[in-house]
């Protein structure tokens, strides 16, 4: 396979174009979800940094171990096994992106005296967990949620799905339980523009900043290998840090919603 030679590959960093090879294993299981680290490619971000990326696939459990002897310089498994890596000692850096202004946002009224996150403390919250299901980020996953959102909440009458797998999955479970959208059933979907347009009628979907999380996913990989060459002298190397950027999400407006005004 191709990391095979990945030690020769590190021996060697610069190309003869002068850019620093580095490599990049994902969890090949979830895919769509590194959409972001493609368009840092495609847009160049890595080669206006001076890099050469090479994506590798691999499950999740394998990239931590991958990382940890050497065979590549990074890792983006999922949030399971970066837990098991950090347990058992391994260095991690923890990029958590998160969307400011989505729909995901605690509510609370305007009386209630919360003006910041320190007066969220000893607050409890009253969630119903008849309206919430799981759908595990997959296209199946989304309809069982769909079906049983259905099946517990028979009045129901909006849904917004948090991820475009899981979005495919509902709307084809809405159309089989044979529920008329926005008429007794008002949709809000995420990040699946042609997805959205195929559908009739057109959906409402919350999008992603893909080329801005790009952009941000290869200004962390620069600052790593800074980080990494400022230490690659000193007896640890352990970069354990955890940053957290804020990016906006942007709205769609389609026809799935019911107009209630």
């Amino acid at each position: 396979t191709k990391q095979t030679g990945q030690a020769q590959q590190k021996e060697n960093k610069e190309e003869a174009g002068g850019l620093r090879t580095v490599s990049i294993q994902i969890d090949g299981a979830a895919v769509p979800y590194y959409a972001p680290l493609y368009m840092a490619q495609e847009k160049r971000y890595f080669k206006e940094g001076g890099l050469n990326v090479e994506f590798y696939y691999a499950a999740a459990a394998d990239i931590v171990t991958n990382v940890a002897s050497g065979n590549v310089d990074f890792g983006f498994p999922n949030a399971d096994a970066v837990v098991a890596a950090k347990s058992k000692g391994i260095p991690v850096k923890v990029a958590h992106t998160t969307y400011q202004e989505g729909l995901g946002a605690i509510i609370f009224g305007a009386d209630s005296g919360i003006k910041e996150p320190a007066d969220l403390k000893g607050k409890t919250d009253r969630t119903d967990t008849k309206l919430l299901a799981d759908g595990n980020y997959t296209i199946a996953g989304g309809a069982k949620a769909m079906r049983k959102l259905y099946e517990d909440n028979p009045d129901m009458t909006a849904v917004f799905i948090s991820n475009y797998e899981m979005t495919v999955g509902a709307m084809m479970e809405i159309n089989d339980l044979g529920i008329k959208v926005p008429e007794q059933l008002s949709v809000i979907g995420f990040d699946n523009m042609d997805f959205a347009r195929a559908v009739v009628p057109r959906l409402t979907i919350v999008t992603q900043p893909t080329e801005e999380i790009g952009q941000a996913a290869a200004n962390l990989l620069l600052s790593h290998l800074e980080d990494k060459d400022e230490t690659s002298d000193k007896t640890s190397d352990k970069i354990e840090t955890t940053e957290t950027i804020w990016l906006k999400t942007g709205f769609v407006e389609g026809e799935s919603v019911a107009d209630i005004s």
